[in-house]
């Protein structure tokens, strides 16, 4: 098989080793294990690394994802989340167009029994997001519309990143683009509330999922091929993947 630059052909490449998402300046939001707030080994909220200043967080205990120190990723502490009511939401607006990034690091504890959404941009009208369906195949969807499924859902530790330029999306895992049948709809215009929400779609935790998640940022614009490159290469590195 034919390698390039020393990483096989539809793979993308690291990038430099000081790289962060503070990089690219369309970075919208940015959630890592640094800014988890927990009590009781609870997680209370997660503060925005980007300069947006929004704050994912959950208000009432029971629906509050677990603290995992149990599972870390590399030494990292994740937020799990039960499939049952778990569910943080964002504090603010947090796209600005029909253009984005959206990267996660995450790990299904489980096989769904129905659809489980794991990260989205959503309320009223619009959502882009990741979910995890019956079929047990990856998901990417959009709202009112069919899901794009690649059929090959695992439950690993895994980097989710998805592109879209207004007309078409790109889904990688592991920094390998996958192929997704059938391509999901088209993402309608979003509205001035669409906010983040992780580990169930919007703030009343529709379709919630049984899911560890360890990182999310989201961008508002398609990123260049340098600073996907940059993203994926930075994500491998910090969670050993």
């Amino acid at each position: 098989m034919r390698i390039e630059h020393g990483f096989l052909p539809g793979i993308i490449a690291p990038g430099p080793l000081n790289w962060t998402p503070k990089k690219a300046t369309s970075l919208r939001a940015w959630f890592d294990p640094h800014t988890i707030v927990q009590a009781s080994g609870n997680v209370t909220s997660w503060t925005d690394r980007s300069s947006s200043g929004i704050t994912l967080a959950q208000g009432t205990g029971s629906k509050q994802p677990l603290y995992d120190t149990g599972n870390p990723r590399n030494g990292w502490t994740g937020a799990k989340f039960d499939g049952v009511d778990d569910v943080l939401f964002g504090s603010a607006p947090s796209i600005t167009g029909t253009s984005f990034t959206m990267a996660t690091v995450l790990c299904f504890t489980a096989a769904e029994a129905g659809q489980g959404y794991a990260a989205n941009v959503a309320d009223d009208g619009f959502t882009c997001g990741y979910c995890f369906n019956t079929a047990a195949s990856r998901a990417v969807t959009h709202v009112g519309q069919a899901p794009g499924l690649d059929g090959a859902a695992t439950l690993n530790t895994e980097i989710w990143v998805e592109t879209f330029d207004g007309a078409t999306d790109h889904f990688y895992v592991n920094g390998a683009e996958q192929t997704l049948t059938p391509a999901p709809g088209a993402v309608v215009a979003p509205n001035a509330s669409a906010r983040i929400s992780l580990g169930a779609f919007g703030s009343t935790n529709v379709s919630p999922a049984k899911i560890r998640i360890f990182e999310f940022a989201l961008f508002n614009a398609v990123l260049s091929a340098a600073d996907l490159a940059s993203l994926h290469g930075y994500l491998k590195r910090k969670y050993a993947l």
